[in-house]
């Protein structure tokens, strides 16, 4: 795994900032805390280890404050972690099926995003 150390700091105080304000983050946002010709992988494991380092995604997943352009709602990777972390919440919402994250509705979508970006909301507010 590599991560770009020097970024981490800044992604903190971003996702921190976000969540404390109930604001979502564009994915390209991220990637301008890197230079241009950094690879994606890279990208992605800092923001994770950012992610990590603020708390576990037992605790909050920092990830759901990401946001696609147009639907506002995370990509399907946070979607599996969710579900892997918060089996329980993740049938409430699925009426007890255990669909895949890639099969979700955009209403799924949307109330798990809700209920995670809430979760985040409140440990940002807990650890400031």
């Amino acid at each position: 795994m590599e991560i770009v150390e020097e970024v981490i700091p800044e992604i903190i105080d971003l996702l921190i900032e976000k969540a404390s304000r109930r604001s979502a983050i564009r994915y390209s946002a991220i990637y301008e805390f890197f230079k241009k010709d950094t690879l994606q992988t890279v990208v992605w494991e800092t923001f994770e280890e950012a992610c990590r380092r603020i708390a576990p995604s037992e605790i909050a997943i920092y990830g759901s404050l990401l946001a696609k352009k147009g639907s506002n709602l995370p990509g399907d990777g946070f979607f599996d972690v969710f579900k892997n972390k918060r089996l329980d919440e993740y049938l409430v919402v699925t009426g007890g099926v255990r669909i895949e994250a890639n099969n979700l509705s955009e209403e799924q979508k949307k109330t798990i995003t809700q209920i995670e970006r809430e979760r985040v909301h409140q440990h940002s507010l807990a650890i400031h």
